[in-house]
């Protein structure tokens, strides 16, 4: 027992140190391995994202993207990380011991030596030796293990053979890795948006911020016979063509309608269409480049909208010109200081409503009376350019829309005011 446990010690020693190599050498593969699968990983999640970008990010795009992404991935991983690491890939003792003495010629073969001498006796220890090969003298192993030992530890167990190669795959993976969060978080919106949604596939809701198309007033109750201002804002794409689909409630075939770029009022920049006499209810959406907004809903109920429209003009006593009234109006142009008072006929009963005013920043508010005729009256001043609409009360109390908006052409002080407002160009759909 006394002779055999030095020997036991000094071989477990240096098969640790055989293992110790072995797994510095795995380590650095491992690492090679990380870095080309990371690098692969990021130029695939890029391209993806410039692609995904193309096709609006459709939905089927998506998944079939982020699916092949994966797999192939998956199979650089397998290739380049897993199979290294594999136990069956991993070399054996003496080859292990033969990779040092080649980074290491002072150890004058004594490792592979003693490791070749090891197994061999293992195999003699487990039967698997041929009966007419003598075993080898544990006195000569003990020395050749011992010498070994002693060799090895002169060169710190052989850590100086993949150590520079450790540190310069761990730079190599460390760099990639600082390359790929450097490009995603100062790169375009677009590479961080697509690989957002390559990574996190289950947030679907983050699509719609790369590609969108709002629409205002989105689901809405109009009056019987009434009109409606429909405005899109398209969100992270530009386009020469907007379309407005719009169908009946009871059918299944969308009208396309094209909408004009609206250069004033507060949906200036934006795409508009209005739609007029509205009777029945309907569904629109609008749909650009591929893009479609949300389908909304279009109401229709007996409430009291605008029929008719009246203006009296009431200029300034220094031009000395007569009151005017304008049976059919709508926009107003006339002097600053002028007092309009604003007639409104509904198509049904109204118990009052309103004027909302809007000059640039600032809104103000009108209330509309009753009046005797049975019409709804209200007074504004004319002081600066800017758009006002009709809401009116119905009997219930709630509010709605009672016209489109109007303009209001504030004119300098020294010129005349139009004796007949211009009217907006209106189109029936």
């Amino acid at each position: 027992m006394e002779s055999t446990h030095p020997l036991a010690s000094d071989g477990a020693s240096l098969t640790g140190v055989v293992h110790g190599v072995r797994d510095r050498w795995r380590l650095k593969r491992a690492l090679r391995g990380a870095s080309i699968v990371l690098g692969a990983a990021f130029v695939l999640l890029a391209g993806s994202a410039y692609g995904l970008d193309k096709l609006h990010y459709g939905h089927t795009a998506l998944v079939v993207t982020r699916g092949i992404v994966l797999l192939i991935v998956a199979v650089l991983a397998a290739v380049f990380v897993g199979v290294p690491l594999l136990p069956r890939r991993r070399p054996s003792d003496r080859r292990v011991a033969l990779y040092l003495e080649e980074h290491a010629p002072s150890l004058d073969a004594a490792l592979l030596t003693a490791v070749e001498l090891q197994e061999r006796e293992a195999k003699v220890d487990a039967g698997d030796a041929i009966r007419t090969r003598r075993p080898v003298s544990s006195t000569l192993l003990t020395h050749l293990t011992r010498t070994a030992l002693e060799r090895v530890h002169s060169i710190d167990d052989g850590r100086h053979v993949d150590e520079r190669e450790l540190h310069v795959s761990a730079g190599i993976l460390a760099g990639v890795i600082g390359v790929a969060l450097l490009v995603t978080l100062l790169g375009p919106t677009t590479l961080r948006h697509g690989m957002g949604l390559m990574l996190v596939p289950w947030d679907r809701e983050h699509v719609a911020e790369a590609y969108a198309i709002s629409a205002e007033p989105g689901n809405v109750t109009v009056a019987r016979g009434g009109d409606l201002l429909i405005a899109a804002h398209l969100r992270g794409f530009q386009s020469d063509e907007v379309e407005l689909l719009v169908r009946q409630r009871d059918s299944t075939s969308w009208q396309r309608l094209t909408m004009a770029l609206d250069s004033i009022g507060k949906f200036a920049g934006r795409y508009t269409f209005r739609l007029f006499d509205i009777t029945a209810p309907m569904a629109y959406l609008i749909e650009s480049n591929g893009v479609r907004s949300p389908a909304y809903k279009i109401d229709v109920a007996d409430v009291p909208y605008t029929k008719k429209l009246g203006l009296d003009y009431r200029f300034p006593s220094y031009t000395g010109l007569p009151p005017q009234a304008v049976d059919e109006g709508g926009d107003i142009a006339a002097l600053k200081g002028t007092q309009v008072r604003v007639r409104v006929t509904t198509t049904v009963p109204a118990r009052g409503g309103r004027l909302i005013v809007e000059r640039g920043q600032r809104t103000d508010t009108v209330a509309l009376t009753p009046l005797a005729d049975g019409t709804l009256g209200g007074s504004l001043r004319v002081d600066a350019a800017g758009f006002y609409k009709v809401e009116l009360q119905a009997q219930d109390g709630r509010i709605f829309p009672g016209s489109l908006d109007y303009t209001i052409d504030a004119l300098p002080t020294g010129r005349r005011g139009s004796s007949s407002p211009s009217q907006a160009a209106m189109r029936k759909f």
